[in-house]
Parts: C-alpha cells; sequence; structure tokens
C-alpha cells in the first residue's frame, strides 16, 4: 500500500498546484485560499528566491538563471511537447513489455491485437495535428478579413491596436508573447502543443483532447482486464483467506486480489492508475472546453467575463441610454454597454450619475454577442471560415 499511498498523494498533488496555477487569477477565486496560493507560487516564493539566491549565488548567476527561466517558461520551447511524447511512448513501451504478453487474455480478446496499434497511432495523429496546424496568426494580408469577422461589444472587445504588432486588434482577438503574433479567437496558449489555440487549430486541439481522452479510457479497461485475467489464472478467485482467532476460511474479496496483484505487479498497476487520474482531468478539461464552445466563448473570454461581472458589482459597468451620446463616446461598439471609471460624488459619497447613461446592476442584463446558438457555436469552432 507504500507505493499506491505515494503514488496517489503525488498526483494529488499535482493536479492541486495545476488548478491554482490556471484559475487562482479569476476574479471568483482572487479571495479564496486558492487565489492566496496562486499569489504565493507566482509572487511571493519567486521574489523569495532571487532575493536570497542574488545573496548566496551572486548577481550573475541569478541573471542567468532568469535567462534560463525566461527561454523555459516564458517562450516558445518544445520541452512540455517532449514530456508529454516521453511519457505517452514511455508508458506504452512499459506495457509492452509487461502488459502485451497478456493479450489476448481471459477477459481480452483477439480483437484488442489489433485495436490496440490502431488507438495508439490514432492519439499520435491528433496530437501531430494539434502541434502543427497554425492558430489564426493575425498578418497585415488577413488583418481585414479577421476585422470583418466579429463586432466588439465594448465590454471584452474594445477597439484599439496591438501595441506589439503595430495593428488594429480584431474583435475576439489576443497578442500572444510566446507566438509572436495576435491570434484570431484566441483561445489560450498551450504549452503542451507549443502553439496558442485559435481561430484555424480549435477542432483540431479539441480532436486530441477526445483522442487522449478515449485513450485513456481505453487503457483502463485494458489494464483492469489483465488484472482479473490475472485473478483467474494464480485461482485468486477461489482463495480463502483462514482466520488466525477462529479458523474460519473467509472467501478473498475481489478488492484484496487486486491489491495482491498490485504488489506483484506493480507496473501494469501503476499504469491503469496513472491512466484513470489523467482520464478525469482530461474529461473535466474537454467538458469545459465544449462549454466553453456551445456558449460561444473562449478560455480567454471567460476569464474576461469575470472581470465584466466583477466590474458590475463595483459599478464600473454602465450602458447608454442615449444614441447620440454612444455615437459621441463610442461609435464603434455593438453594444450600449461599456466600462466607467467609477467617480464618487463629494456630496452624497455615491457613484456620481452621468447623462445619457446608467449604471449596470444586473450582470444577466448583458448579452453575449458571440453567442450565437449551440448549433452555430459548434460550427464556429467545429469548421471555422476559411481566411
Amino acid at each position: 500500500m507504500g507505493f499506491l499511498t505515494f503514488l496517489l498523494a503525488y498526483l494529488a498533488i499535482l493536479c492541486s498546484i495545476v488548478f491554482i496555477l490556471l484559475f487562482g487569477e479569476s476574479p471568483r477565486l482572487r479571495n479564496t485560499p486558492v487565489g492566496s496560493a496562486h499569489r504565493f507560487l507566482t509572487e511571493m516564493l519567486p521574489r523569495f528566491i532571487i532575493k536570497n539566491g542574488k545573496k548566496v549565488f551572486g548577481e550573475r548567476s541569478i541573471a542567468r538563471f532568469y535567462g534560463v527561466y525566461q527561454y523555459t517558461c516564458e517562450s516558445r520551447n518544445p520541452f512540455l511537447q517532449l514530456f508529454f511524447l516521453f511519457l505517452f511512448t514511455g508508458s506504452l513501451y512499459l506495457f509492452f513489455i509487461s502488459g502485451w504478453k497478456e493479450v489476448p487474455g481471459p477477459f481480452l480478446s483477439q480483437f484488442h491485437v489489433y485495436f490496440i496499434p490502431v488507438e495508439i497511432l490514432f492519439t499520435y495523429g491528433c496530437y501531430y495535428a494539434a502541434c502543427a496546424a497554425d492558430p489564426g496568426i493575425i498578418t497585415k494580408d488577413n488583418l481585414q478579413k479577421y476585422m470583418d469577422m466579429y463586432p466588439y461589444d465594448g465590454l471584452t472587445f474594445e477597439p484599439r491596436d496591438c501595441s506589439t504588432c503595430k495593428m488594429p486588434k480584431p474583435a475576439r482577438s489576443k497578442h500572444c508573447s510566446m507566438c509572436k503574433g495576435c491570434v484570431a479567437r484566441s483561445d489560450h496558449h498551450c504549452a503542451w502543443v507549443n502553439i496558442c489555440v485559435g481561430h484555424n487549430n480549435h477542432r483540431y486541439f479539441l480532436s486530441f483532447l477526445f483522442a487522449l481522452w478515449q485513450f485513456l479510457i481505453y487503457a483502463v479497461y485494458v489494464t483492469f482486464s489483465i488484472y482479473r485475467g490475472k485473478i483467474q489464472q494464480w485461482g485468486l478467485d477461489n482463495a480463502v483467506i483462514k482466520d488466525a482467532l477462529t479458523g474460519k476460511e473467509i472467501p478473498l474479496s475481489f478488492r484484496k486480489a487486486m491489491l495482491y496483484i498490485l504488489q506483484e505487479d506493480r507496473i501494469i498497476g501503476a499504469l491503469g492508475i496513472l491512466s484513470a487520474v489523467v482520464c478525469v482531468i482530461i474529461f473535466c478539461f474537454t467538458l469545459y472546453q465544449l462549454y466553453l464552445s456551445i456558449r460561444g466563448m473562449t478560455t480567454n473570454e471567460a476569464f474576461k467575463w469575470e472581470m465584466v461581472q466583477d466590474g458590475v458589482s463595483k459599478g464600473e459597468i454602465w450602458k447608454f441610454e442615449e444614441k447620440e451620446v454612444k455615437k459621441e463616446i463610442a461609435p464603434s461598439t455593438a453594444t450600449d454597454f461599456f466600462w466607467r471609471d467609477v467617480d464618487m460624488d463629494p456630496k452624497t459619497g455615491r457613484i456620481a450619475p452621468m447623462k445619457g447613461a446608467r449604471m449596470v446592476r444586473d450582470f444577466a442584463e448583458i448579452p453575449n454577442i458571440y453567442d450565437r446558438g449551440l448549433l452555430k457555436n459548434l460550427a464556429e469552432v467545429l469548421f471555422p471560415a476559411k481566411v
């Protein structure tokens, strides 16, 4: 049980750190222990290391270390791609030297001898497609087409130029410092595929998630079936345990038989447990991606909408009531909603009113103009317009 406990504890800690790094900046979690842990990992801990590192190793060594950090964490590099391939290929190698001889078996037919290679090739193929496809980098040649694709809503996206690319930023785009450009309908930068997920390659990214998820489910099934076969082959299905005090014979439970085999054949068990844990993570992330897609939203926009919701609670989101006022202040946006810096009335101590506009008090009042309905939203992701 020591090995199993260690493996589960390691995976639990790893998943917790990943969750904190991914969602700790969310306005909803900012004032929770998750937000505090995120600030500790991304702000306090690095400052502490740099401050004390200069004292111990000197400023030159820390400068070199920071250069390595910038390349590995703030620039495009293949490290996580290689790490994924190492984990995936290494796990397959361990399976072929430890578990392939069990296929076919009592609970695995001859069909799996042919289906396992198909599953492996399908997953590799989807991963290659996700890594190689263009995300939708905006250039001077395609800028106008992307500008015409979506209007600005005035809240999550406003008309402005990219300070790095020196070009107008189309609605729903985002500049990526790692990809060195603005990405159309940007979802997020994924280090596992070493590229942004955007307008052109979102479908390939979803295909890879699906391929990996169903492969892991299949891996759990195969490893579990191998263990079931070993229970039968080793006669553990008919084994009994003799009580030391009463002398009574008790049939060995299926759970204890599984644990016994896990101690005797740890490689297959470890692969099965790892597949099960990662499968849950990939499944949840895939569901989240699909949920955002059917809502007409990207991961980047989901965080922006949380900021809008936070802005409503602070009185920073307003709505134009008069067309003339909107034409004067925000003529290029497709909605009547806008951000307003809060000005307090010194006499009343309340937010100062604005002529021709009112404060939005209910977040539900604000529409997502990029939500075109379930089918159109999915079609937008799976069959993106050619540019």
